[in-house]
């Protein structure tokens, strides 16, 4: 998995296959929902995906967002992608992991 930051997607990309699969967000377009969760991943809007990883205990990858200041959820299994932590509020409190200010 990838962050196309430009675009707004997040995307799976086979070496072997030579093969490129958009897996979230619209492209091209940035959006600024907060919270997430009510749209496929293909449909839902990302603001800046940064960077992800996969998060083993949860069986989903972690996504920085940079445009909302947020950490998101992808799940694969469930085909929701919403957030894990933060406000979208710019700050720097991170006393409660769902109302936490990242920048």
């Amino acid at each position: 998995m990838i962050c196309d930051v430009k675009n707004h997607l997040v995307r799976e990309i086979n070496l072997h296959a030579k093969t490129v699969r958009h897996v979230a967000g619209l492209k091209g377009v940035r959006g600024s929902d907060t919270v997430g969760g009510d749209k496929s991943c293909a449909e839902q809007e990302l603001a800046s995906p940064w960077d992800i990883t996969l998060s083993p205990e949860r069986g989903e990858f972690i996504i920085t967002m940079a445009g909302t200041h947020q950490l998101w959820a992808l799940n694969l299994q469930q085909d929701r992608c919403s957030r894990y932590s933060g406000s979208g509020a710019e700050g720097n409190d991170n006393s409660d992991p769902l109302n936490a200010t990242w920048a």
